[in-house]
């Protein structure tokens, strides 16, 4: 399932993003909300890496995508949740090591 939506930051800008559900029987199953890089590069001064210490505002984003895992989890709780830059691709609960 794939959708188009928009996440309000704490500055009123709104984000577009696309949501996409996928599952499948032999790995985790996803929640997926990706944000265009290039609206990031419209609204805020850009650079990369994106790191929080070249992108600052990244923190607000960032408290903007846990307030809505948290909400998410109430209604439906998951093992694992990531945030980052193409952060889909890097793991999965089974490999992650929760220790550390």
């Amino acid at each position: 399932m794939k959708g188009y939506k928009t996440i309000r930051l704490f500055d009123d800008f709104s984000l577009p993003c696309m949501v996409s559900i996928i599952s499948t029987n032999e790995e985790s199953d996803w929640l997926d909300i990706a944000i265009p890089e290039a609206i990031f590069e419209k609204i805020y001064h850009y650079k990369y890496p994106l790191t929080k210490e070249l992108n600052p505002w990244l923190e607000q984003v960032d408290e903007v995508l846990i307030k809505l895992a948290e909400f998410i989890y109430k209604h439906s709780p998951f093992d694992l949740a990531m945030i980052g830059e193409e952060i889909s691709g890097y793991t999965n609960q089974q490999t992650f090591p929760l220790n550390a």
